[in-house]
């Protein structure tokens, strides 16, 4: 189980996401939800609004100028996030008390290329905060990089990807609000269950994380 069980992510939006991403498929080409090339990010019924969508990280700047390295395009904020981290106010890429994520968030240069979310570990019995608006449910690693088993099969693949016909998951992918996220933790659980029964799958400690967009 993952030793955060809380806190605050400052997420790429999902039309930043859409706009990046490096293997869309073809226009004409419908799988799940994943980006088609040419094609408006609001086009797409199924907006992915979980939490792998690369947030923010602390920068640390003993690491500037290793080869493949470049400094982030948010560099304040990222080194406002190194301060959190090193005072043990955040961790994992979560900021744990909503003042000090403001206090990152008044650094971004681009606040609209962002979006707050704060998610638990629902087997935590976290209570939310009250400005949070429920998006959904989902299978997900929650710390690391945060990798999300709806996200690579349906959304945004990076690792494994969906399947070639695009037909396993299409029950599942049925089940997804608009969001691209479990209405319920059941159904998130239930297609975690299917979805790790391939063996070309990742594995790894999944929790059900609960996602919620603050206001």
């Amino acid at each position: 189980m993952a030793l955060v069980q809380s806190g605050y992510l400052i997420e790429k939006s999902f039309e930043r996401m859409y706009l990046e991403f490096g293997r869309p498929a073809a226009s004409d080409e419908f799988v799940y939800s994943i980006p088609r090339r040419g094609v408006p990010p609001d086009t797409c019924p199924k907006r992915y609004r979980g939490i792998a969508r690369q947030p923010l990280q602390p920068w640390f700047h003993e690491i500037s100028g290793a080869p493949g390295v470049e400094e982030p395009e948010e560099l304040e904020a990222a080194e406002e996030m190194r301060k959190l981290e090193e005072s043990g106010r955040s961790a994992e890429d979560f900021v744990f008390e909503f003042a000090d994520v403001e206090r990152v968030r008044r650094k971004l240069k681009r606040p609209s290329d962002w979006e707050l979310l704060w998610a638990a570990d629902c087997g935590a019995g976290v209570v939310p905060p009250s400005n949070g608006e429920l998006l959904g449910f989902e299978p997900t690693w929650f710390v690391g990089d945060h990798f999300s088993a709806i996200s690579d099969s349906m959304c945004f693949p990076e690792w494994h990807g969906p399947d070639e016909a695009g037909v396993l998951f299409a029950r599942h992918h049925d089940r997804l609000n608009d969001h691209a996220l479990f209405r319920t933790r059941s159904d998130a659980d239930e297609f975690l269950r299917y979805y790790r029964s391939f063996d070309w799958t990742e594995t790894g400690d999944y929790v059900i994380a609960e996602v919620r967009a603050i206001s």
